[in-house]
């Protein structure tokens, strides 16, 4: 259901019995047990792990820190595209030659950034009058004059842009042959991290070299996760595991 709405539980607020809000939690968590909906964040977590609090994009990713003059911004911010990568198929293609899924995975990453710089490259020269609210009223917090450029909000961090990844345990699965889980069997987690260690280094990279926030998520699309598997399961079949 969108939009997302997410319901923070805050001690002394809402969290416990006599708290000010506590029967309107009470309203959400029996909304959320029937319909999924909303989300619910426990706030004081938030600040003890981040430092202060924030909510995610919907029920997708937390941003990373961006700071303007000492003090992290959280209202306004976004992210500004994913592209994300069939794991599973580099592995089945590299037909358990480990060499060759490295250097597949590494042309993806090429065609991944490629992609992902054309997303931004589209928003060069865009001025902020093709969405007053957004750049002009605050929505984003700026408030642009009408011929200014909105490429500049969303650089060094302000927005992040995201290389997603899909079906690790699928990789390793299809790319040694093993039905065990990465977690029971260290070798194969090692393989696992591995993985998501090279493509974190990509977006790092990509981070400094371009001044823009790229990013890595785990990609939490459930429509995808299905269409990449019906997509490999037609060309490569059903694979154990």
């Amino acid at each position: 259901m969108f939009p997302k709405l997410v319901f923070a539980i805050r001690d002394g607020l809402n969290h416990k019995f006599g708290d000010a809000n506590y029967d309107i939690k009470q309203l959400a968590l029996e909304c959320a047990s029937k319909r999924m909906y909303p989300d619910i964040l426990n706030y004081d977590q938030v600040v003890k792990v981040t430092g202060s609090f924030k909510t995610p994009m919907g029920c997708r990713s937390f941003l990373g820190t961006y700071e303007e003059n000492g003090e992290q911004i959280h209202d306004g911010r976004n992210n500004i595209g994913v592209i994300s990568l069939n794991l599973p198929r580099i592995a089945l293609e590299a037909q358990g030659n480990e060499d060759r899924f490295w250097q597949l995975l590494d042309e993806r990453l090429l065609l991944a950034k490629k992609a992902l710089m054309t997303r931004i490259a589209r928003l060069e020269g865009i001025k902020a009058r093709v969405a007053p609210i957004l750049y002009m009223e605050g929505a984003c917090g700026v408030r642009l004059k009408a011929d200014d450029n909105i490429a500049e909000i969303f650089k060094n961090g302000r927005a992040s842009i995201s290389l997603g990844y899909i079906g690790v345990h699928e990789t390793i699965n299809a790319l040694f042959g093993s039905q065990k889980h990465v977690y029971d069997d260290e070798q194969l987690r090692a393989k696992a991290i591995a993985i998501v260690e090279r493509l974190k280094n990509a977006t790092e990279s990509w981070k400094e070299e371009t001044g823009y926030g790229f990013s890595l998520y785990s990609t939490p699309s459930e429509n995808l996760c299905d269409r990449f598997c019906r997509l490999d399961t037609s060309e490569f079949g059903v694979v154990a595991g």
